[in-house]
């Protein structure tokens, strides 16, 4: 997870390191906050494999950064970066094998942004866009089970936020899972759908206002 987080903060010190006439549309901070996930298999059968959220670890933190960039006084693009490690458990049809899986992932959401306020990143807004999720590692009693899962999922989410004083946005968004991240022969394959609450610092309005 450490390592994760680190990914993002150097990916975002690149995005940040240049000059551009347009620099005063843009905002960046970080991004804390926690997931709420489940999977969405549909087990028809005695031999289909599910993962499920085990020992009710069905909540973990979400942590990384955003960019985003206000294309007029209404409408924005907001591309976030975050990372988040999952348990889940195994089992066939309704019996579990106790087997726990820990899956790390870094997410990237280039969002479509819709303010209501009568000013950008000012009030009352609504964010849509796809998700792509990367996993960086999975493993099981310490042994590295990568190549067992997806390398990249894809989903979708839905969100709204409220701009709070002068530099804090507080953000809920659902997420629905388009692929999945598991998928044996023959069995159903196992799709995540969750929701991201989440407290936007931004650190641009913070290092102007001094």
């Amino acid at each position: 997870m450490k390592t994760n987080i680190l990914k993002l903060f150097f990916v975002f010190s690149l995005l940040l390191n240049f000059n551009s006439t347009t620099a005063q549309k843009l905002s960046y901070g970080v991004i804390l906050g926690i997931n709420f996930f489940n999977d969405q298999s549909s087990n028809g059968g005695p031999n289909d494999v599910f993962f499920d959220s085990g020992n009710d670890q069905f909540i973990v933190p979400n942590l990384g950064g955003y960019l985003e960039y206000e294309a007029t006084q209404n409408i924005g693009l907001k591309l976030e970066l975050t990372a988040n490690t999952k348990t889940f458990e195994k089992g066939y049809a309704n019996k579990s094998l106790g087997e726990q899986y820990k899956l790390s992932f870094i997410d990237f959401n280039p969002n479509f942004k819709y303010d209501f306020g009568s000013e950008y990143r000012k009030g009352f807004y609504m964010i849509l866009g796809p998700k792509i999720a990367v996993l960086t590692k999975a493993s099981f009693n310490s042994q590295n089970v990568t190549s067992d899962f997806e390398k990249v999922t894809l989903g979708l989410e839905l969100g709204l936020g409220q701009r709070m004083l002068k530099f804090l946005e507080i953000e809920g968004k659902f997420d629905y899972g388009l692929t999945p991240f598991y998928k044996a022969n023959g069995s159903k394959p196992n799709k995540i759908a969750g929701f991201y609450l989440s407290l936007h610092v931004d650190l641009q309005k913070i290092i102007s206002s001094k």
